[in-house]
């Protein structure tokens, strides 16, 4: 397979061992190529990939599909910040590669909340989010609210238009 997947990518996918049959990801990768490469690497396992992008999920289908993976990989319209229709003690492993730095500091906590509820005991949680330190030259933050912890960035690719994301580290998550 053409390696092009970055290196957070690769970071997660190498925390996925043989023994893991059931994978939950969260926020479906550019084009499916996470999940793509995961059922890949562990063809004997199970992928639900989710995410709250109606257009993305439908391109990233036709993927799929194109490759025969459609009965590996399962593409769900979820939001991660509502309850999940999973059992508790799911998933092996639960892949959330830039997706929880979009939540407010509630969404943040009802999320994690539900991951670690479907996650198996014995289970591994990646997570990889956007941190204040990977803020550009290019990029500026010009809003802050204290209670959702969300700041606005000024997107100059977007015409100065406003992102919102919180920014997190290992320590904010592991109190959530």
């Amino acid at each position: 397979m053409k390696n092009t997947l970055s290196q957070s990518e690769l970071n997660g996918l190498n925390q996925i061992d043989e023994t893991m049959q059931m994978i939950l990801s969260i926020g479906v990768s550019t084009d499916g190529n996470a999940e793509i490469a995961m059922s890949q690497i562990h063809p004997n396992c199970k992928i639900i990939a989710t995410t709250i992008d109606k257009k993305g999920i439908e391109k990233t289908r036709k993927k799929i599909a194109e490759l025969g993976l459609e009965n590996r990989i399962e593409l769900k319209l979820e939001d991660v910040s509502k309850p999940m229709p999973y059992a508790d003690n799911t998933f092996d492993f639960v892949y959330a590669r830039l997706v929880l730095h979009y939540l407010n500091k509630t969404e943040l906590e009802k999320a994690m909340q539900e991951l670690y509820r479907v996650l198996k005991p014995s289970g591994k949680l990646y997570t990889a989010v956007k941190s204040d330190k990977e803020l550009t030259y290019k990029e500026t933050a010009i809003s802050y609210d204290e209670t959702t912890k969300m700041t606005g960035i000024a997107d100059p690719l977007a015409n100065g238009k406003l992102r919102y994301r919180q920014f997190l580290n290992p320590a904010s998550i592991k109190n959530t």
